[in-house]
């Protein structure tokens, strides 16, 4: 099979008043459509940094990123917001929201650089809403939800238009136990759907819900937990 989201001999060295700070290291990982990854390992080992190479928020200082196989370094900055518009969908740690938009038009947001009918992503968007269990509250202000209530709705606004790549960093950090598993088991369904699914966490127990995992340790990697 062929991986939707590769990368080969990935580097990022980041500058620093004291000289060069290598943080990743010759990285060559694969992931495939349905399959839910999860990214582990403490605190400054890289796992976050090779997230935002692989959602285009970040250049690597070396080696490559590859989409279907296709190399991303040649795109224009242009062209990788439209990969990560069409093809990514991303929740951090912190949902992120308007705070003075309500559920409903935070989640059609994502759509506003499509040509898309307003009736058509409002129904998408509800949709959405209706996948991770917040359609009954379209017209509330984000500004009242609670965290795990913002952290859905941020997930629901990362599955507009299907992308078939979602990336999560920390989705789950600032949550309780039980809207933290929530937000796992969405993420599990969305890779069950047919997604691509990389989360970074520092959970140890959310592995058991991954097909892979793989654990950052110093700018390196290895398979497991």
């Amino acid at each position: 099979m062929k991986p939707v989201l590769s990368t080969q001999d990935l580097e990022k060295t980041f500058s620093s008043s004291s000289g060069p700070v290598p943080v990743l290291k010759g990285i060559s990982l694969s992931f495939y459509q349905g399959s839910f990854t999860v990214l582990t390992g403490p605190s400054g080992s890289g796992k976050t940094t090779f997230l935002h190479l692989l959602g285009f928020l970040l250049s690597p200082s070396r080696g490559s990123v590859r989409v279907d196989g296709h190399e991303t370094a040649p795109l224009t900055s242009k062209q990788r917001a439209a990969l990560r518009r069409d093809e990514l969908g991303m929740v951090f740690q912190h949902s992120a929201l308007l705070p003075k938009r309500t559920v409903l038009q935070n989640v059609m947001f994502r759509n506003r650089y499509r040509t898309r009918s307003r009736s058509e992503t409002e129904a998408e968007a509800l949709q959405a809403l209706e996948r991770v269990g917040m359609r009954e509250m379209p017209d509330r202000n984000a500004n009242v939800l609670s965290g795990g209530e913002a952290q859905r709705v941020a997930l629901a606004r990362a599955l507009m238009g299907t992308p078939r790549i979602m990336l999560a960093d920390e989705p789950t950090g600032n949550l309780d136990a039980e809207n933290a598993g929530r937000i796992v088991h969405l993420l599990r369904d969305a890779a069950d759907r047919g997604a691509c699914v990389i989360m970074v966490t520092h959970h140890a127990p959310w592995c058991a819900f991954a097909d892979c995992t793989y654990r950052f340790t110093g700018g390196t990697v290895e398979e497991g937990p």
